[in-house]
Formats: C-alpha cells, structure tokens, sequence
C-alpha cells in the first residue's frame, strides 16, 4: 500500500455510514462479530488512555509521569487484508503493524502531558484504509472513516480499589476467592457506550474477570486456583467511555479510558507433614508449580544442604500429596521457589 500524504480534512466523508453499535473489549480482548460476507475490515478499535498507580489503600494522587498518557487502535479482519495505514487528522499516514493474518496494530510511546498528546492524536476526522485480496487475488481497498469527538471524553472519576480491596491485594491466598471492590464511576455525555474492565497478569497468567463490564458494576469475584503461590501480578481497572461508528461494513469505536493498575501479591504456600505408621505423609496446595519440595537431614547445613525430592506427588481434592518412608536419622522438608 502506497501512504498517501494528505491531510485527513480534505477527504469525502459520508455522515451516512455514521450510527451508534457496540463496542469491543480493550487491550487484547477480542470479541468476534458476524458482518456480509464482503467486508473485510470487521472493526476497527482506537482509544486514547491515562494511566494511574494505585501504591497505598488511597485512590492515585496523579497519573503517572512520564508515562502518563498513549494512543492505541487494532483492527480485526477476517484474513485477506494484506495491509492497513490509519490517517490521524491533518498528519500523514502510519503504518498499521501485522499481528497475525486477521489483527492489526498501532500503539504510540507514551506522553508525559496532555498538550503534546492532544496534539498528535487530536480528536475529528479519522481515516483507515485496508488492501485485501479479492476473490481473483486482485489487490483492493477498503475506506473506513468516522469522526470523533474533539472533546476529551474520560470519566470523571479516576478507577481506585476500595482500602479493604486493596489491603486484601497484599496476602492474597489463591486457595480461597477473592473479592475485588472499587469506586463508582458515571457515564460521560457525549458518549453512547461506557463499560468497566479488569485484568490480573503476570508469570503467565491472564485473566479477564470483566470483559465488557456494566459501567455500574463496582464488584467482581476471583475465583480459587486461578493464580499461582508466591507470585506478583498486575490488577488493572479501566474506566471506559465510547463513541460507535459504522463504516463500509466495519464496526468502529473511539474511546476514552482511565487505567489504574495495582498489584497483588499472593502467599507462599504451606507444607503440611504427618506421620502414617512407618512413613512420612506430605501435602500442599495446587498451583505450586513455581515451588520444588525439598529435604535435609541436617539444618545446620545451610541451603547448599537441601536437595530436591524427585518422587512425582499424586493429587486429591485438596491437593498434592506425597508419601515417603521415614527415616530414623530424621529429616525435614520444604516448599522453595524454583529456580
């Protein structure tokens, strides 16, 4: 595809494609929508973000400085689309990154004021074209305009976890559910959609507990063995306000949303020992597959004396669970991060 350089405003836009629909899930959560069997471009995602660090049971005191705000859009295609290039208005065109045959990308390094980010991603007049395939392997483009608001459309509130939903974050016991709480927030006007999400990632893990969340909703259950013993992950809460579009076939969304990312840290897990007549029974939890068991028969020895126990455990309702004969010269055992 060839980047046109011209300005977004002189190009034909036709307000007729214009209504309200839904809206997609953020960052990465993609929902899949059904279209006439000629488009290409399914929809397209753009959306402006402020990022927050929740460090104590306080709501933030401030965005986060530098990397306070950044610009993101991804496009899902149903696989013939070869290309794709977004126009911001009144700037040349940028290329759209390939993800994977149906996912296109663009996402900007962050700004550290609202001045310069406003300036390089000002609301009006967008544009995305997209080369595909048609059924004759010819090359062909697909137009999608929309404009958006000029006005900076966030909520008002800025997403915080309750002091208990916070303080809870610290010790978290993966064995039990969890209960995350936050604040309220209400929908902005000049917006058709609002919605509330929440993600916990790390080592691995990534779970979704709101993928389009009411807007209302101030609560939501972590359920048991979802996340791993002595591990840190990432919570983060979205406050977003949409504006929807319709364009040649393609479903669009512009959005506004405040980030709060907090963290929460999960317990180490117990080992439990008891005697079983001439043997040794050991059990402890699921989910410690970032923890060897270990034993000794000397603690004076320091950590060169440990070595990993080999025997596979088997596992019931509640647990591992491992029996070993016992030895008359004694020894102890341990659950030690791997490494």
């Amino acid at each position: 595809m060839t980047i046109l350089l011209k300005p977004l405003a002189s190009l034909a836009f036709s307000k007729e494609f214009q209504k309200v629909h839904w809206f997609h899930s953020l960052l990465g959560v993609l929902l899949f929508f059904s279209f006439s069997a000629s488009a290409q471009v399914l929809d397209v995602n753009q959306f402006k973000i402020i990022s927050y660090t929740q460090t104590s049971s306080n709501p933030p005191a401030g965005p986060n400085v530098p990397d306070t705000y950044f610009f993101g859009c991804y496009a899902d295609t149903d696989g013939t689309v070869v290309d794709g290039v977004m126009y911001i208005p009144g700037m040349d065109g940028t290329n759209l990154v390939q993800g994977s045959s149906n996912y296109f990308s663009f996402n900007s390094s962050y700004f550290s004021n609202t001045i310069a980010f406003d300036t390089n991603f000002p609301g009006g007049d967008y544009e995305y074209d997209f080369d595909y395939l048609d059924s004759g392997s010819n090359l062909v483009t697909q137009y999608v305009f929309f404009t958006t608001s000029t006005s900076n459309l966030y909520s008002d509130t800025v997403p915080a976890f309750t002091p208990d939903c916070w303080n809870g974050m610290q010790a978290v016991d993966p064995s039990q559910s969890f209960l995350f709480n936050w604040n309220a927030y209400k929908q902005t006007d000049g917006t058709d959609l609002a919605y509330t999400f929440l993600t916990v990632s790390g080592a691995g893990t990534n779970v979704s507990l709101l993928y389009d969340g009411p807007f209302a909703q101030t609560s939501t259950n972590l359920a048991p063995n979802q996340l791993a013993y002595g591990t840190r992950y990432s919570v983060n809460l979205y406050f977003s306000e949409r504006q929807t579009f319709n364009s040649d076939g393609a479903r669009i969304v512009a959005g506004w949303d405040r980030s709060t990312t907090a963290y929460l840290t999960t317990i180490a897990p117990s080992l439990s020992i008891a005697a079983a007549g001439s043997n040794v029974s050991l059990s402890w939890p699921f989910n410690t597959t970032n923890y060897v068991l270990q034993s000794t028969a000397n603690l004076a020895g320091g950590s060169n004396s440990w070595s990993v126990v080999t025997n596979i455990p088997g596992t019931n309702a509640n647990g591992n669970s491992l029996t070993l004969p016992a030895l008359n010269a004694g020894a102890f055992f341990r659950l030690a991060p791997a490494k």
